[in-house]
């Protein structure tokens, strides 16, 4: 009879994982949402811009590459992911986009 109640705990437990999947977006959203809107508003009354497009043609003035890639959809030296964003107020570069490029 043990071997029923660890099954059946590992079923509960794999049932409210199946369920958490879908969840950390949302919770992350939840508890971040506010703090992140208020980083964003932040930024606009700075005059900062965020860099943080996909599908862009990389740029090494304001992208540093990570990593390139191979993506089927994605030309040749695009931007196809955004490790971190990038901030740039004006002209001048404050920090540059971490990128994965496009083979």
């Amino acid at each position: 009879m043990a071997w029923r109640c660890r099954f059946l705990t590992a079923r509960r437990s794999q049932r409210g994982h199946v369920i958490a999947e879908n969840a950390p977006d949302t919770l992350v959203d939840f508890h971040t949402g506010p703090v992140a809107a208020a980083f964003d508003e932040a930024f606009k009354e700075l005059g900062a811009e965020k860099i943080d497009e996909v599908g862009v043609p990389f740029d090494p003035t304001i992208h540093e590459a990570a990593m390139t890639d191979f993506d089927a959809d994605a030309e040749p030296d695009h931007v196809i992911k955004v490790f971190q964003y990038g901030v740039k107020v004006g002209d001048r570069l404050i920090r540059p986009a971490t990128v994965v490029v496009s083979m």
